[in-house]
């Protein structure tokens, strides 16, 4: 969902590569979400391993970013590309709420709460990612003092200890309200990025290898999870050999493919209200067999035509 899709290194030289494979895991991701937000719809917890997908990529690329880039540099690019769109799509929804009878925040309470998450759940996404970039650029510093393997084994460990502690129990307080909860669950997608990140920086002869160590330690861990939080369990038990999967895979796609891909953090906003409109028609209301395809194609469509308005352009 960021921009340095084609700025990832391969190995010590940090030879630039362009991933047309993640365009496909983007895609695929966009559809999961939409699923996720459909009502009435099973399977939930597949859908949500599509923003899992999202969180894992825009935090690899954020860590290419951060070893590529003075540090305001860095940060003038994370804000500037999510800001727009996060005021943007809070104002959409906050006045759709109003059009419909509902509270602007109707998902949160307490003012910090309201701004990070916003009048659509949804949105808790943009200003975690960006509040996170400091994070990734701190932590990206590590690997001047450690190899790839140690830098990688060191993201493993981090990762399983970050998803084991989201099922030590119950979450009670202001742990288990929006956002904080989303945030809490997406926190151990930031540590697994960082050491997908770190075994991209070995040699050819050896990074499939490791990145199947790295991914089958992650499925481990998600396997003992999985009685107490099936949700995550599910959720990065898929997410995590896909995306390293989509890192590896040297694959070159048709130009109109990875532009789709490109479309996907405009399709992630735009959803919502696309599958609003759709159930406010009767015979749609108790059909996510029929919401979900045509919330897919016109979420799209919606989404291309909003990237090539010069006045909408920019908050997509």
């Amino acid at each position: 969902m960021m921009d340095e899709t084609d700025a990832v290194p391969h190995g010590r030289g940090q030879r630039r590569s362009r991933l047309d494979a993640i365009e496909w895991i983007r895609i695929v991701a966009a559809c999961g979400v939409i699923w996720f937000h459909v009502p009435g719809g099973g399977w939930k917890d597949v859908g949500q391993a599509g923003l899992v997908c999202f969180l894992l990529i825009t935090f690899v690329f954020q860590a290419t970013g951060a070893a590529r880039d003075e540090w305001g540099d860095f940060l003038k690019k994370r804000v500037r590309r999510i800001l727009p769109p996060w005021c943007f799509w809070f104002a959409v929804y906050g006045v759709l709420n109003l059009v419909k009878g509902n509270e602007w925040f109707p998902f949160s309470s307490g003012w910090a709460a309201n701004l990070f998450t916003g009048p659509w759940i949804g949105l808790w996404y943009l200003p975690f990612i960006t509040l996170c970039a400091p994070l990734v650029y701190g932590l990206v510093g590590i690997r001047r003092m450690l190899n790839p393997y140690a830098e990688s084994a060191l993201f493993a460990a981090a990762g399983i200890g970050g998803l084991l502690f989201l099922s030590t129990g119950p979450v009670h307080g202001w742990a288990g309200e929006t956002p904080w909860a989303q945030w809490l669950q997406a926190g151990p997608s930031v540590l697994i990025a960082l050491g997908m990140r770190a075994v991209l920086g070995l040699g050819a002869r050896v990074r499939v290898a490791v990145m199947a160590g790295f991914v089958l330690a992650q499925l481990v861990a998600c396997g003992w999870i999985w009685p107490a939080s099936r949700g995550v369990a599910v959720s990065y038990g898929l997410a995590v050999p896909v995306v390293a999967a989509g890192l590896l895979i040297p694959w070159r796609l048709p130009a109109k493919v990875t532009a789709a891909g490109g479309l996907c953090l405009c399709v992630y906003l735009v959803h919502a209200a696309v599958i609003a409109v759709l159930r406010m028609l009767p015979a749609l209301a108790d059909r996510p067999d029929l919401v979900f395809p045509l919330a897919v194609v016109l979420a799209f469509a919606a989404a291309w035509v909003m990237t090539r308005l010069p006045v909408l352009g920019k908050f997509c």
